[in-house]
């Protein structure tokens, strides 16, 4: 059985660009995993958001190392889902190219310290307005 804690969502705009965080949260057992759409890279806080994950298997009292889910540099990876039974973990997330939405999906069976190949989830992607 999973948990789905929550869904966070932060915007901040400025003058010249916006960014946004796309945060959730998913318990089960002893582990805690957190997923998060983030910058590529510290150099450039405004470049294309990955989907990123932490896991602990504590309770929350220590996190491993972050994993970049989606790496892809360029391409806009953005509203990140997170589901979790046992030790096995589903992160799905939107990757945007050329003003078209593809959906993915990696998966851990190991409690979240290891993830499979990305797996797309539509054969046809869908156009988005939004940015």
């Amino acid at each position: 059985m999973y948990l789905i804690i929550s869904k966070f969502y932060y915007q901040q705009t400025n003058s010249t660009n916006s960014t946004s965080v796309e945060e959730g949260v998913a318990v089960t057992e002893n582990n805690v995993y957190v997923t998060a759409s983030g910058a590529e890279s510290t150099n450039s806080l405004y470049s294309s958001p990955d989907t990123f994950i932490k896991s602990s298997n504590d309770n929350g009292q220590t996190f491993g190392e972050h994993i970049n889910l989606s790496n892809s540099t360029g391409i806009k990876s953005t509203r990140a889902e997170i589901k979790a039974s046992g030790d096995n973990v589903f992160v799905s997330w939107w990757d945007k190219t050329d003003g078209k939405d593809q959906s993915m999906v990696r998966i851990s069976h190991d409690g979240g310290q290891t993830f499979g190949k990305e797996i797309m989830l539509t054969a046809i992607s869908i156009s988005s307005s939004s940015s």
